[in-house]
């Protein structure tokens, strides 16, 4: 959790994504959530939709997040993987970005 909070509402449009480059070695076992500022956006059909044992690169639109109860004017904590079963992932960045592979969907209301 970072000391200082961050507006992320000062971000241009175009950037308002938390782009993620994973790799994915297995389908996951059980629930995957990715979270921002203490609330989160289902991961895992996005992640079993994935060539496993190949980098790739997944955007999550900030506003995702701002539906999911996110402060976006004060984030202290950018990211957070909660999983309720085995997953086999390696993560290499995180960023926000505009987004240039996957881009997961909001869930419905």
């Amino acid at each position: 959790e970072a000391e200082q909070a961050v507006d992320l509402r000062a971000l241009p449009a175009e950037r308002q994504h938390l782009v993620v480059t994973l790799r994915v070695g297995a389908p996951p076992a059980g629930a995957v959530r990715v979270g921002l500022a203490g609330s989160s956006v289902p991961l895992g059909p996005t992640l079993a939709g994935l060539a496993p044992g190949t980098w790739t690169e997944v955007a999550i639109p900030l506003a995702c997040f701002a539906q999911a109860g996110a402060p976006l004017s004060a984030v202290r904590r950018v990211f957070e993987l909660d999983t309720e079963g085995p997953l086999d992932l390696a993560v290499s960045r995180v960023a926000f970005g505009a987004p240039t592979g996957t881009v997961v969907a909001c869930p419905g209301p």
